[in-house]
């Protein structure tokens, strides 16, 4: 696990390897398990979680608050002095009210930091952007596979046309939003 010792899983590898014996046998199960319990998908866990925080909760979307969150990047600002940060989220907007108590800390704060974010477009309104421009978003990826609305059905990514006309709209609204802040 990327922050915490392994050590701490071990119970929960012996639950799953049971009485294994060592080597081949005890990954084949750990091997099965995964295969068996976890799901792969964006939005599952982020930078800041590990085994221990996904494991036990299943494949719900978890984040860290808004005030650790800002917390991490003051003392990036700070200690570190990027050009600029990735938050590296594909859904980063889709809880609004998180992304804005982020853009609202940062200001408040007064941390100096140009940020670059991503999410899909219906979670971009026009003031959730126009406050990820004035926190220092300098860019802000806008997620949507295709202009094609009959490509976007067959993807899964709209339940029909008219949804995915919609999407490829707002698609359209949030780049001239940016466009006009100077983000992009």
């Amino acid at each position: 696990s990327r922050h915490r010792p392994s050590d701490k899983m071990q119970a929960q590898a012996w639950q799953i390897v049971g009485n294994a014996l060592p080597g081949y046998p005890q990954v084949a199960k750990i091997c099965s398990w995964i295969h068996e319990n976890l799901q792969y998908r964006y939005g599952v866990s982020s930078s800041t979680t590990d085994a221990l925080d996904t494991l036990p909760q299943g494949a719900a979307r978890r984040t860290q608050s808004p005030e650790r969150t800002v917390a991490e990047l003051a003392w990036i600002a700070g200690e570190i002095r990027p050009r600029r940060v990735q938050m590296r989220d594909p859904v980063f907007a889709a809880d609004r009210a998180r992304a804005a108590a982020i853009c609202e800390l940062l200001i408040a704060r007064g941390v100096s930091l140009k940020f670059n974010c991503e999410s899909r477009p219906e979670h971009f309104d026009d003031d959730l952007l126009r406050l990820l421009w004035a926190a220092g978003a300098w860019r802000i990826k806008i997620g949507l596979e295709s202009g094609d609305p009959a490509l976007l059905v067959r993807l899964g990514r709209a339940p029909d046309a008219a949804a995915a006309e919609r999407a490829i709209r707002e698609t359209q609204r949030a780049a001239a939003t940016c466009a006009a802040l100077g983000l992009r």
